[in-house]
């Protein structure tokens, strides 16, 4: 809701601001057309103007003028439609082209990757575009597992999900692992 708020401010002040320069940047070169079409209190401001010189007049153009481009600009990429970052698009094993919500590759990996022994927690990211995904796995893991052997489980099962059962290509895996705290473990579960 916030969120929706804070678009509506920036973008309302972002008109006044460009009609506001706009405004100037005609005022400063047409103070006698204004000037007959305004009320007293326009008119009074406007009357600065014609104290000016003209160097100091082209100037406060230029000025408005590049305040009317600058807010113009962060108007259009406010407005602007948000890439949608909830999909992805790859190319599958096959060779088309695909475009699949992120979340349901990062629910089906979670789930594959968190039903192995000795896994307490993992958190996937995905990324990537075109010729595969990224797939990085932050993973939590029992104090006492083989490392080398558990990453390579860790993999597998992840590019088996993705490209075997979600038929996309696989780029890169890589597996960050960290050890869930040492709680009430009997040293001979832990090789001590």
């Amino acid at each position: 809701m916030l969120n929706v708020f804070n678009r509506i401010v920036t973008i309302l002040t972002l008109l006044g601001v460009i009609a506001c320069g706009t405004l100037s940047a005609i005022g400063v070169f047409l103070p006698d057309r204004v000037r007959n079409q305004s009320a007293v209190a326009v008119a009074s401001l406007l009357d600065a103007p014609a104290r000016m010189g003209f160097g100091q007049l082209a100037l406060l153009a230029a000025l408005a003028s590049l305040a009317v481009l600058l807010a113009f600009l962060v108007l259009v990429f406010e407005l602007r439609p948000p890439e949608n970052e909830g999909t992805v698009r790859v190319r599958t094993a096959d060779g088309s082209d695909i475009s699949i919500a992120r979340n349901a590759i990062l629910q089906r990996v979670q789930f594959a990757v968190d039903r192995l022994d000795d896994v307490v927690q993992v958190e996937p990211v995905i990324s990537g575009k075109g010729d595969g995904l990224v797939v990085h796995l932050d993973v939590t893991t029992s104090p006492y597992v083989d490392v080398p052997m558990k990453t390579e489980e860790i993999r597998a099962v992840a590019r088996e999900m993705v490209e075997k059962q979600m038929g996309l290509a696989v780029k890169k895996i890589t597996v960050k692992i960290d050890h869930d705290k040492y709680r009430d473990i009997a040293p001979e579960n832990i090789g001590i």
